[in-house]
């Protein structure tokens, strides 16, 4: 599987250490935006339906500015990392 540029991301409310704390905050997540979410396989790196595209869901320290080469990390995220959501593609 070969990640691309993720597709969108968020913060967090609380920090994530747990496969039921990442899908309490994707539920969150998609409450707040009503979004339509489905969950695939619960784990550190979920896979979910978000209004039906197929995402994988990986935890990353928050990029302020996101440039592929050089990323400068925003330095106010109090440790927390925020969740990346990738198309997932198989092949």
């Amino acid at each position: 599987m070969k990640l691309q540029k993720y597709t969108f991301r968020f913060e967090p409310e609380n920090p994530i250490t747990t496969p039921k704390e990442f899908t309490n905050e994707l539920i969150k997540y998609c409450d707040s935006t009503n979004k339509e979410l489905y969950i695939i396989h619960e784990g550190m790196e979920p896979v979910v339906l978000i209004d039906d595209i197929k995402y994988l869901g990986i935890l990353e320290q928050p990029k302020m500015i996101d440039i592929p080469i050089l990323p400068i990390y925003f330095v106010q995220s109090f440790g927390f990392k925020w969740v990346y959501l990738y198309e997932y593609d198989k092949a």
